[in-house]
């Protein structure tokens, strides 16, 4: 920094000195700035694959709760289908002694 006329060296040196250490403080301060981003960054990473995975793990949920939901309604088809079977089990039966008697 160059010395003004009518400004001694003293003083001219003191802000020169002032505005080095604020320098030096805002260079130290940028860099702890950049870690901190660089640390926000990993942590941005790992919890969008924290996400990725808890909603992999509620579609799964919502696919065998789904399938849960559906068993009692596919019980009921097997068993009425039972019974139609049985029935026309038994009509047949009887159709059939009744044709050999």
């Amino acid at each position: 920094m160059a010395c003004e006329d009518g400004v001694s060296k003293e003083v001219c040196n003191a802000k020169r000195v002032d505005f080095e250490d604020r320098f030096r403080r805002d260079e130290k301060q940028l860099d702890m700035h950049s870690n901190t981003l660089n640390e926000i960054r990993l942590v941005l990473a790992e919890l969008k694959q924290i996400a990725k995975t808890q909603s992999e793990a509620l579609s799964d949920q919502g696919r065998r709760i789904t399938n849960l939901e559906h068993r009692p309604g596919n019980m009921w088809d097997k068993a009425i289908s039972a019974i139609i079977a049985a029935v026309v089990g038994g009509v047949a039966a009887a159709f059939v002694a009744l044709v050999i008697k």
